[in-house]
């Protein structure tokens, strides 16, 4: 397994939190930087929220 995702809701909202090992961390970030890429060209790929 790489990575562990939870579903997340606050109110009516919801998130998914994936939690991945430190060695893909780069592979991970570069694909929230494309998703973000996609839903500024009206593409829907979820929108994508990095934290700390």
């Amino acid at each position: 397994m790489t990575s562990a995702t939870w579903s997340v809701r606050v109110g009516s909202h919801r998130y998914v939190a994936k939690l991945v090992p430190p060695g893909t961390r780069t592979a991970f970030e570069a694909g929230l930087v494309l998703a973000e890429r996609l839903c500024a060209a009206d593409v829907d790929a979820g929108s994508a929220r990095a934290t700390p």
